[in-house]
């Protein structure tokens, strides 16, 4: 990803079907140190994990991942690009949700100036 040039970023993500991981529309930018996740959905959890352990398209684990319950928030302080583990990840993050159903999450980036 690049480095965005705003302090503050948010894009919505619309999981569309349980057991197929996507990416938000907009991808974490590598200047960003803290991600803010909302699950604005009505009785399904969410499932996030990262890139490097499931793949978009599979079926994230709900016993290997983060399980956001519905109507809940999350704050990731995942550090800017260079201090990020980099062992089998992009840095990215996919998201999926329990069946049966479909969620919508709200996702918030904040940046610092450097990557």
């Amino acid at each position: 990803m690049a480095i965005s040039k705003f302090n503050v970023q948010a894009t919505r993500l619309v999981i569309a079907t349980a057991g197929q991981a996507e990416l938000p529309p907009l991808l974490i930018p590598d200047n960003c140190h803290t991600v803010i996740i909302y699950n604005n959905t009505v009785g399904i959890k969410v499932f996030i994990a990262s890139v490097g352990k499931f793949a978009v398209g599979t079926a994230v684990d709900p016993d290997d991942s983060i399980n956001l319950f519905p109507e809940s928030n999350i704050t990731l302080p995942i550090g800017v690009l260079s201090t990020r583990p980099a062992a089998g990840s992009s840095g990215q993050l996919v998201y999926d949700c329990a069946a049966p159903g479909s969620a919508n999450v709200n996702i918030v980036y904040l940046c610092s100036l450097t990557a």
